[in-house]
């Protein structure tokens, strides 16, 4: 710091005395030639004391030199117009500045900044001589907006830029937002969910879009290809597509309309269908069944007078031979009606594997008897006469057969002797193409007394135990013994399904 001295003049040390007391003050001449101050006064006990300050004279100088001050502090001469600290220059000596004012253009203490007249909140430097942030509220030049909060997924990001689709958050209003441009994903360039119907087929999920809900042209409503069975009928291509494999209802798998003459056999509708255009076989060209002959009928047994009275009712031409044994291939029906008589009958294999037919009513009691049915049927223990008026109704049917169709589900006979059977079929181990048609009241296993076989090219043999030959009355016949021979004969007709 550099010092200096004040010259003042050497009329200004005159000092004007005052009231009594007062300091009376001269100037002296020291023996060396300097000059000093001489200031004289009256002391508390009534002495004069002189004191004295001293100065350099500038040679050959009339000023005198006074107290030391350092340049640029306070109170001081400027140093070349600068002052120290945050002293200021005003008329060369250095003074404390005045309390600073936002909005002057000095940024004083406490001011982050200050552009007087700029200042602005939408500038750099805000009005609040503050300086402008992202998140104060104000939309800086720098910044796309400011909401003045840090809700990142608004209008507004926490990065003050206004929110968009492609940035990455999830606004309100988009769906998604996973930030590229890829229309395959599972976000669309729009920020919608992937869906079918958008246009963009999702990779791994969808097969087609086309942009529509139309699930009837070649890409379906659930965005995969048209195709028949998908429940859609696409148009110019299918009839019909149920969505099921099923060949006997309106539509088939092929999705073209059923119709007689497919093959398929059209439920509720068609009563057959052989594919083909020969209409006089056994399905019309109407899907019709076309009744079967049923050939020659001879009669037989030992006593069948009431089943004589059953074919004249139901008016088939026929023809007896009064014999227990029918010959093979005498007839292309050959029925036999029994009430006792001889034990064994001839082979009639090759009869019924020629598709001929077999009925037989009644039995015997011999042993033999039951022995000769066991090369047929699977036969219970027992082989005596019994009846079935120990209990209600004499006949149950075994579930729904064409013989039996015609035939009420149970059946009580006013005439008991029409319940004599003298053996039963088994419930299991009977042969193949059998099935067990009827049995008597009684719930025991084993107790069948109907049975069916169906054997090759169509021939069959069917047997009812019970003894309605020889003992049905005119209710019984009307109730029970020409429905079940009609029954037998509607299903020949129909070629034994």
């Amino acid at each position: 710091m550099n010092l200096i001295h004040l010259r003042i003049p050497l009329a200004l040390l005159l000092v004007v005395a005052g009231c009594s007391g007062d300091d009376t003050a001269t100037s002296a001449t020291d023996s060396d030639g300097t000059t000093g101050d001489t200031s004289t006064g009256t002391t508390s006990n009534g002495t004069t004391s002189t004191s004295s300050t001293s100065s350099t004279s500038s040679t050959g100088g009339t000023e005198t030199t006074g107290p030391i001050c350092d340049v640029g502090t306070l109170n001081c001469a400027c140093d070349a117009g600068a002052c120290d600290g945050d002293l200021v220059c005003e008329a060369g000596v250095c003074v404390e500045a005045p309390m600073g004012v936002c909005g002057d253009g000095n940024v004083d203490a406490g001011e982050e900044c200050d552009e007087g007249a700029a200042n602005s909140n939408t500038g750099t430097c805000k009005a609040d001589c503050t300086n402008q942030f992202c998140g104060d509220g104000y939309q800086g030049p720098r910044e796309g907006c400011d909401d003045g909060n840090q809700v990142d997924d608004d209008a507004c990001s926490n990065a003050c830029v206004p929110a968009a689709c492609g940035d990455g958050v999830v606004q309100q209003g988009e769906a998604c937002d996973d930030a590229n441009d890829v229309e395959t994903d599972e976000c669309l360039s729009t920020c919608a969910a992937a869906s079918c119907g958008d246009s963009f087929i999702q990779e791994g999920v969808e097969e087609c879009d086309d942009g529509n809900m139309d699930a009837t042209d070649e890409c379906t409503s659930e965005c995969k290809p048209a195709a028949c069975g998908d429940g859609f009928v696409q148009a110019g291509v299918e009839e019909c597509d149920d969505g099921n494999d099923l060949e006997t209802d309106e539509c088939l798998t092929t999705c073209a309309a059923a119709t007689c003459g497919d093959g398929f056999v059209q439920e509720g509708v068609e009563e057959c269908d052989d594919g083909n255009d020969v209409d006089d076989d056994e399905c019309s060209n109407a899907c019709m069944k076309n009744l079967i002959p049923l050939g020659t009928i001879v009669l037989g047994g030992s006593s069948f007078a009431n089943i004589t009275t059953a074919l004249d009712t139901i008016g088939e031409p026929y023809t007896v031979n009064n014999t227990q044994w029918l010959p093979p291939d005498s007839a292309d029906i050959l029925i036999m009606s029994n009430d006792g008589g001889n034990a064994n009958g001839p082979d009639y294999n090759a009869h019924l594997n020629a598709g001929k037919h077999v009925l037989v009513f009644g039995g015997s009691s011999l042993a033999e008897y039951r022995t000769y049915w066991t090369g047929y049927f699977s036969i219970a223990a027992g082989n005596s006469w019994h009846q079935s008026n120990d209990c209600m109704m004499d006949w149950n049917k075994d579930g729904m057969h064409a013989i039996t169709a015609l035939l009420p589900d149970t059946y009580e006979f006013s005439q008991q002797s029409a319940s004599y059977h003298m053996m039963h079929f088994n419930d299991a181990g009977q042969p193949a193409n059998t099935t067990l048609l009827g049995r008597t009241c009684h719930q025991a296993p084993n107790n069948h007394v109907a049975i069916v076989r169906k054997y090759n090219n169509g021939g069959t043999l069917t047997y009812m135990l019970l003894d309605l030959g020889p003992y049905a009355n005119g209710i019984m016949q009307g109730d029970f013994v020409v429905p079940f021979i009609q029954g037998y004969f509607d299903w020949l007709q129909q070629g034994a399904p």
